[in-house]
């Protein structure tokens, strides 16, 4: 019986019922039953609309000759992979040393306050003791030059990357490939607890780690000269570096903007990617039919337990004006890098400890929300101020906090969008580590419906945006598992096409 039948059917016996029992009781209820009726018509059709809101491909064709850099192609010369060494000038240290002891800082924090503000003054006054007394540059250069990084030309840029091998005692083992891709505000000092338990053999497994990390426009990688370098052109970038290396095809892994570029490459080169490995699966398309659809499925949810998302995830969730304030709350860098990338980056540039204060706030609030209620943000949970300054050390070194940040508005751009990245599925196997304090919650029925291929779904009781910097041993542990139901599901996909 269609639900026009039912509808008409409904209608004609509460129709005679209150015709014999004039009862204003059975009219409510008639209204009622056809509010249900068009009610569940109406997410019917929503949910018709919403599958096909979905492309089955981007809309473009992803060009590889492009030159982003600010030389001309004729004038650049490429001397194929340079092995490269963390160097900073005496000068530029006197510098900072000489800007930290003439900080200008603002009036003392307000009475019972911690983190709710932003950066605690007070904290950040320890902080930069700790900067100017206790840390050592030259110590912590030893540290970061221990992983072997080298530099080469890709797309006119000169990228800097990790290019990280397994020991010795590895010979008789199968060598993965595999690129990690970090996002803001962190850099390559995420990796650096990771990448030593990937390439380090493990106990009756007959595999190992091969790894290649960093993303173009941060750190030691020369920025773009043009608009227009998004995720999915960064993506172009690491494809051909990855090529460069001799690898064709290879496993990617990524969290923050490291999810978006590596679903990207898995979109726009599914078969090179073999694998997607990510710390933030997310749904992003934005258009309206998915949007609409996902609130009504959302708001249904707060009313059904269990409608939305499964039992464990629903504090993740609700209450939803919980969800609301806490995303009001800390997306605000969001848009004022999407917006105006080179004002905050200009500001922030020119000030070591204001760089210090932005960038260390989002490790505080962005791994646990609870950290605004501690007086040194939560940051010595996870971290140690000398993992934290060398990530700002980075940025602050490197002068790249600007060309960082545009990201945000390309991303954003409608050249960008146009290409549909966000809206087209991902057919490669993927597979998801979720972590409670993810910086946006997408449920699983949206990740469900953007990742085609979902060969498993991993849920930890503590991590947030920065899940490799904070819990290094759980994603290299996620990595390992991942990699045979990768190949597996590549296997089955042979056979099913046979």
């Amino acid at each position: 019986m269609s639900f026009a039948q039912l509808y008409i059917g409904a209608g004609n016996g509460f129709s005679s019922l209150t015709t014999r029992n004039h009862s204003p009781y059975s009219w409510m209820f008639c209204k009622a039953i056809t509010g249900v009726v068009l009610a569940i018509s109406g997410y019917v059709v929503l949910t018709q609309l919403w599958y096909a809101a979905y492309p089955e491909e981007i809309a473009a064709t992803l060009p590889e000759d492009v030159n982003w850099g600010a030389r001309q192609p004729e004038s650049l010369k490429d001397d194929g992979i340079r092995p490269f060494t963390i160097t900073t000038s005496p000068a530029v240290i006197e510098h900072l040393k000489f800007r930290l002891n003439h900080t200008k800082f603002p009036h003392a924090p307000l009475k019972g306050v911690s983190f709710e503000y932003g950066f605690n003054i007070d904290y950040l006054k320890k902080v930069r003791s700790y900067w100017l007394n206790s840390y050592d540059w030259s110590a912590r250069l030893k540290f970061l030059n221990s992983l072997p990084h080298f530099k080469t030309i890709v797309s006119g840029l000169d990228i800097h990357f990790i290019h990280a091998k397994p020991a010795a005692s590895a010979k008789n083992l199968k060598v993965i490939p595999i690129l990690l891709i970090h996002g803001w505000p962190g850099s390559i000092r995420e990796f650096y607890e990771l990448i030593p338990q990937l390439i380090t053999p493990r106990k009756n497994v007959d595999y190992v780690f091969e790894v290649v990390a960093h993303p173009a426009g941060f750190g030691y990688s020369e920025a773009a000269a043009y608009s227009g370098l998004a995720t999915a052109q960064i993506g172009v970038i690491f494809k051909k570096l990855m090529n460069k290396l001799g690898y064709e095809k290879f496993y990617v892994s990524g969290g923050n903007w490291g999810f978006k570029i590596g679903r990207d490459m898995a979109i726009a080169y599914p078969e090179n990617v073999l694998g997607f490995h990510s710390t933030m699966c997310m749904d992003m398309h934005l258009a309206p039919v998915p949007v609409v659809w996902t609130a009504v499925h959302v708001w249904i949810g707060s009313f059904i337990p269990g409608f939305a998302v499964a039992k464990e995830d629903e504090h993740r969730l609700y209450p939803l004006r919980d969800y609301a304030n806490w995303l009001w709350t800390e997306t605000g860098y969001l848009h004022l890098q999407a917006t105006k990338p080179d004002t905050i980056g200009t500001a922030l540039l020119d000030s070591p400890i204001g760089l210090a204060a932005y960038l260390m706030d989002k490790f505080s609030s962005l791994t646990n929300p609870a950290n605004r209620k501690l007086p040194d943000g939560g940051l010595t949970k996870k971290f140690t101020l000398d993992a934290l300054l060398d990530n700002v050390m980075i940025y602050w070194t490197t002068d790249s906090i600007l060309t960082a940040v545009r990201l945000y508005s390309e991303y954003l751009s409608n050249d960008y969008i146009k290409l549909k990245f966000d809206a087209a599925p991902v057919k490669v196997p993927t597979a998801c580590a979720r972590f409670p304090h993810e910086l946006v919650y997408s449920p699983d029925f949206r990740v469900n419906r953007k990742f085609k291929n979902l060969v498993r779904i991993s849920k930890y009781n503590d991590g947030g945006l920065y899940a490799a910097f904070e819990e290094p041993k759980i994603v290299a542990n996620d990595i390992w598992t991942s990699i045979p139901l990768f190949l597996k599901a590549r296997q089955n996909a042979s056979s099913g096409s046979s």
